[in-house]
């Protein structure tokens, strides 16, 4: 939706991207005491669960593949790998469950497994089908979460100017953003291992993600945002009932897939103008057009939306890997016979301190099935494992 010859939408965007960032020199996260227990952050600890309802169940994991085009020393791309490895704690952690929870640990000793694939003496058909076989096998193998590594690196050789490099991981150690940060910094040791380029090193002492992970699991919450959720979210929840053509499946496959459009530059330079006129941004915009069509859809007024959000709200974690992404439920009521301006100032009523709240108190068995879908729960687990995730999430708190 960024218009590229727009100027102005562009620094509105940037505006609104970046209005609430705290500055490196005003952060609040430090260092976390040597030697310290290290917890998952809110958001790890909701994959952790999930991951432990459905064990083998790939459905987190994440995977890229890379074209490199041109020649391609391969011992200088696995040292460059190893590099970005250790100056990144985060690619060697694994969460064992320790003493009724789950921790976060760093291998401290481990090396990049880069597996090698030479496929440059088969047909072009042959070396196609083989190099898929080979992506969507490492794609769909699960990991143990208790044992590392949750990475997996694989160089596949095509011709002497073709590679492909394939990246797998759990997504509770990588973000979309970490992955950017991933390439950019393989790039430079690349080079550098090519070259007689020097890269600049980084602080050994550094903030690292098990830092904000510690911070944030010890930091006071705030009454007022906590007291804020218990309303919003407090009673009884709706199930969102949308018209299908079928009915769910009662071992639902987790398959899917997405359908993208992109706005017209006119479309997009009526959304931003309007939006602007709203004072609001554009997601609470849209978000807002999105309440009205599934109130069309149900006939419901009072409806829920999960959003993805990311945690890197302040500028010293703009340059740390690891998973920063959140969900929150964002609850509102629409009514048929208010105007759209008057629903979206409903749906603006959540502050967007708020919804940065990491909700972090115990679980009991209620609100432990009330944040895990019905499906889910009724469809794969048994009731033996439900009972004995309720009793991890109290023992964690």
């Amino acid at each position: 939706m960024l218009l590229k010859n727009e100027t102005n939408s562009r620094s509105l965007l940037a505006t609104w991207k970046n209005r609430d960032k705290k500055t490196v020199g005003d952060s609040r996260i430090s260092k976390a005491p040597v030697g310290a227990t290290i917890p998952l952050s809110s958001g790890q600890q909701r994959l952790w669960f999930l991951q432990r309802l459905l064990p083998e169940n790939p459905v987190y994991n994440y995977a890229e593949s890379f074209i490199f085009k041109g020649e391609l020393n391969e011992a200088a791309f696995e040292h460059s790998l190893q590099s970005v490895f250790e100056e990144n704690p985060i690619l060697r952690a694994y969460y064992p469950y320790e003493d009724g929870r789950p921790i976060q640990v760093t291998d401290e000793s481990s090396k990049v497994d880069l597996k090698r694939f030479d496929l440059s003496g088969m047909p072009k058909v042959d070396q196609e089908k083989q190099k898929l076989d080979l992506l969507l096998s490492d794609a769909r193998r699960h990991f143990n979460l208790n044992e590392f590594p949750l990475i997996r690196t694989t160089l596949v050789k095509l011709n002497n100017d073709e590679h492909v490099f394939l990246l797998t991981m759990h997504h509770i150690i990588f973000d979309k953003w970490s992955m950017d940060l991933f390439l950019k910094e393989l790039a430079a040791h690349y080079l550098a291992y090519s070259t007689d380029f020097e890269i600049e090193k980084k602080e050994e002492n550094r903030l690292q993600f098990a830092d904000y992970a510690y911070w944030r699991k010890n930091r006071e919450l705030d009454a007022i945002q906590m007291a804020y959720w218990t309303k919003k979210l407090g009673g009884e929840i709706p199930l969102l009932t949308l018209p299908t053509d079928y009915s769910l499946p009662a071992n639902p496959s987790y398959k899917g897939t997405s359908y993208r459009t992109k706005f017209s530059s006119t479309l997009s330079k009526r959304v931003l103008d309007l939006s602007k006129k709203m004072e609001t941004t554009p997601y609470v915009f849209l978000l807002s057009v999105y309440y009205i069509l599934l109130h069309k859809y149900s006939n419901q007024k009072d409806i829920l939306v999960g959003s993805p959000i990311s945690l890197r709200k302040d500028t010293a974690l703009e340059n740390i890997m690891g998973f920063f992404d959140e969900t929150v439920v964002l609850r509102t009521s629409v009514l048929s016979e208010m105007t759209f301006l008057t629903n979206m100032q409903i749906a603006k009523t959540w502050n967007t301190e708020y919804r940065m709240l990491n909700i972090e108190y115990r679980i009991s068995d209620k609100e432990l099935a009330g944040c895990i879908d019905h499906t889910l729960l009724s469809a794969t687990a048994t009731e033996e494992q439900i009972k004995q995730l309720c009793e991890e999430a109290k023992s964690y708190g």
